[in-house]
């Protein structure tokens, strides 16, 4: 059983979570927002790829409202400002 998600007990587990996490938070997650903004209807964008898998679509559709609505910084500088508080908190809450 791998326990990478649940419990990263081993470096190679733990440098593995953190890529998986930076690249959700600072890629997909990104581009998915993107693709629905370019999609030119809500049907559009629920048959495309992101979308394909269905134990996936309430979890996407949840973080694109969390991105545009929910925690949207509205400038780069509170963006940047955001960014660097998430990765401050995940880095010293483990010391």
């Amino acid at each position: 059983m791998c326990t990478l998600k649940s419990f990263p007990n081993s470096i190679e587990h733990t440098l593995a979570w953190a890529r998986d996490w930076f690249e959700e938070e600072f890629k997909q997650i990104p581009d998915n927002v993107t693709q629905y903004l370019n999609s030119k209807s809500m049907e559009e964008f629920m048959t495309s790829s992101v979308m394909t898998q269905q134990n996936m679509k309430l979890d996407s559709v949840l973080k694109i409202k969390n991105s545009l609505v929910d925690q949207h910084p509205g400038t780069y500088s509170l963006t940047h400002s955001l960014t660097h508080l998430i990765i401050y908190s995940l880095t010293h809450s483990l010391t």
